[in-house]
Parts: C-alpha cells; structure tokens; sequence
C-alpha cells in the first residue's frame, strides 16, 4: 500500500497542538483515525464497554489505559513506501532527531529491507537421569512426525492460516553448576553465611526447540500452547522412565528467525546539503564513531540504546511487547559473546557509477505481530492505519529503519554538536511551563 508525501506546514514543530493535529487530519489521515489513535474520541456506552472488558481480561487490577507524550514523524520512506510514524515516549530528542534524519533518508531514497519467513521458538525441557538421557533423546528424535501432529493439533487455527510447526530440534544439556548468588556486598556475605547449598540432584536436561511459523502474529501464546501439549504428552509416554520430570514449556525470546536488515545509502551531496560539513570530513567523523562501538562494549551498549530508542517509542503505540524486542536486541548484539553494535555506518565508493555514498545497515532480531495481541483494541488499530502499515513485513521494516535512523541522529549529533543540545533545548520548554506556577486542570 502507497502512502502520499504528507505536506509539511512551515515550521510544522511550531505549531499549537491543535493546529499540528488539524494539519495531519487535511492532509494524511482522517480526523477519526487521529481521534481514535489519540483517544480523543466521542464513543458510544458499547464501545467503551468493549475496551474496558478487553483490557480488563489482559492485564490483573485493570483500571484504564496511560497516556504517553505522543509525537509523529509525518513522513519516513521504507521500501519505497511513504509512512507517517507514530512514536510514544518521554525521552526529548528522540522525535526530534528521528525527524531531522527522515529527510536525509528520504532525499536518499528511503531504505531498503528484507527478513526471513518469521518464526517463533519455544523450548521444552525434560530433567532425566544421566544413565537414561541418550535413551530419552534417540527415542524423541524417532517420532518426531508424532510430536509434530501433537504440536499442530493444539492450534489448528494456525496451521489453518498456513503456519504450524516447521522443525523439532533436540539436545542434550549438562546442568552440573547451580544457582548461587555472586554478590560481593558485605551485607550480602553476613545474610549467605547462614546457609549452606543443598547438593543438585545428578541429572542432564533434554530439551527440544520447537520451531513454528506464526504468519502475521508474534504467536508467543501459540507457540506455548504448542509446548504444553508435547510436554503433557510426553509425560504421558515417558513419565515412568527412571528420573523423569518435566521442567518447563516456555515460549523462547531468542528471536533469531526474526532477524529484519534495513539498509540506507546517502549520497554525497545529501551528506553536504545537510549537514553542511565536507563528505571526507563527515564520513571520517562518523568511522570513529563506529570503530569505537566496535572495540568498546561501554560504548556499544549505549549506541544499541539510542537504536531501541526509536524501535521502542514506535513499537509502543502499535501494542508490540516492547519488552520482548528489547531482549532480543540484547540477544543478536552479543551473539558473538562480546555486546557489539547493531548498525553499521562506512563510507563507500559505487563500482558503477563512482559516486561517493556514507552506506547504513542494520541487523536485529524484531519479534512483532500484525495480528493478535492488542490489534482489537481500537486505538492499537489505529496506530496501524495511522502509520499506513498492512502486512508483519511492512512492520518490521519500518521498526528496523527507525532504529537504523535514530542510530544516525544520535551519531549525527554526537560528532558535531554534541547530545545535550536537542536534549537542553526541550528541557528548558519543560523548566518555563514549571516556572511559571502552571498545574493542570482538576
């Protein structure tokens, strides 16, 4: 689905509120959308019925809905597609960096993205006595077209929409070190020193990854209701094998079959129209910035943050589990056992053409869903037709090239004028309304 250029007013972040919203219903979306993402709605009694009793049966002691600051960037291309992106968050800069960027990207074109069939992971883990383990696991791996009916039968609406399981891998795992709190406190050393470790019993743990394609949906409640039903039915056949017991089912947020690549390539003159700096000059500027990250964990942590920055504040208005990107971001940066950056920036030559181009990748695992969750919730979905996004695909790639954008703002500003600027300059509007006595309404 095309979206038209959205046609900025001048100086659209100087707007009253209300203008700024006027502006975006003439122009890219209708004033039902906006009212509805906003929550700024005139529902009937049935309709706030509905959201009550939707949100009461997914969270416990449900009393509403919390609003965020809420800003937009109007215009962002990915895969040649115009989106508006809607992004909450609390954090000044974020907005207004990511917006700075957006016109750089799309001078150059937008990016480009790509992923894989999406897949969701789930784990089940059996303890079993070491003398029986091989036993166990060759006797698993023997039927695994039964676990795979097993597995399918526990969702039939899945495996109906084309998804279901594609793959039951096994292994074995020697679980010899317990737990035990590493500590180095005083106090932490006076309380341990009460308690002696109680031996582990001597077992292994057989586990088997349970690989599902989930279509359109993040399928985290899928994927567990498939765990669950092989656990219980090998415990139906093997529970009287000698030191069985099952230890968990679980849904994995290792999302490494969700790995999303965005990419952008800046042309030489976008690079010096907009930054007013000379390309070799830039580019060199940002080379250090990268090999920095590279050879400095400290360093990529917070370059991995400032990405999750934009992933988060643009995944939180569609109703994503922020908290499971976040894990899985973690997960792909220290892949390699050292936490390294996700983007990648460096100044590049076209074989062809000879133009000078600063190229932008990224790589991170996005475990998202274009269905289920909270889609039925009326503002998620219009969160969705706000940023003009109709397939899992689409929202995957949008999520990655804003996380590949707020990468390149924040280098942007790191190596020239430095973070505090954009942040000061909201901060000090914040510090004026306080200083002036204002409180809101009762």
């Amino acid at each position: 689905m095309s979206f038209k250029r959205f046609e900025i007013p001048p100086r659209f972040h100087d707007l009253p509120m209300g203008m700024r919203r006027a502006s975006l219903c003439a122009d890219l979306t209708s004033e039902n959308v906006l009212k509805t993402l906003l929550g700024r709605h005139d529902l009937d009694d049935k309709a706030y019925d509905f959201i009550d009793r939707s949100i009461d049966a997914m969270i416990e002691n449900a009393i509403g809905t919390h609003p965020m600051p809420l800003g937009v960037v109007p215009n962002f291309c990915v895969d040649g597609t115009m989106h508006a992106v809607a992004m909450a968050t609390e954090e000044p800069s974020v907005i207004a960096g990511f917006n700075r960027v957006s016109r750089v990207f799309n001078a150059s074109g937008g990016t480009l993205t790509s992923m894989p069939m999406p897949m969701t992971a789930a784990q089940i883990a059996i303890a079993i006595s070491p003398q029986n383990a091989s036993h166990l696991l060759e006797n698993l791996q023997s039927r695994v077209d039964d676990w795979r009916t097993i597995a399918n039968d526990a969702n039939p609406a899945l495996v109906a929409a084309g998804g279901g399981v594609v793959q039951i891998d096994f292994e074995m795992i020697a679980t010899a070190e317990s737990a035990r709190c590493h500590c180095t406190t005083d106090a932490c050393f006076a309380t341990l020193a009460e308690f002696d470790s109680i031996e582990p019993i001597n077992e292994v743990l057989v586990v088997a990854t349970l690989h599902v394609s989930t279509r359109d949906a993040m399928g985290a409640n899928a994927v567990n209701a498939m765990a669950e039903a092989l656990q219980n039915a090998w415990f139906e056949h093997y529970g009287k094998m000698d030191g069985y017991a099952p230890c968990m089912a679980i849904v994995s947020n290792r999302a490494a079959e969700r790995n999303v690549h965005a990419q952008v390539s800046i042309p030489e003159q976008v690079i010096e129209q907009y930054t007013k700096l000379d390309f070799d000059d830039f580019s060199q500027r940002i080379d250090r910035a990268m090999r920095f990250a590279n050879a400095s964990p400290a360093r990529a942590v917070t370059h991995n943050k400032g990405i999750l920055n934009g992933i988060v504040a643009a995944a939180t208005p569609l109703g994503q589990d922020t908290r499971a990107i976040c894990a899985s971001a973690i997960d792909a940066a220290t892949r390699t056992g050292i936490h390294k950056p996700l983007t990648q920036w460096f100044g590049a030559q076209h074989r062809e053409n000879g133009k000078r181009y600063l190229v932008g990748s990224i790589d991170i695992d996005i475990p998202v869903g274009f269905v289920g969750g909270m889609r039925h919730i009326p503002h998620i979905d219009a969160a969705f037709k706000f940023d003009h996004i109709s397939s899992l695909s689409a929202l995957s790639g949008v999520l990655a090239s804003v996380g590949l954008a707020q990468n390149f703002a924040a280098l942007w500003a790191l190596v020239t004028d430095g973070i505090q600027a954009g942040h000061i300059k909201l901060h000090d509007k914040k510090k004026a309304i306080e200083a002036n006595g204002e409180s809101p309404p009762h």
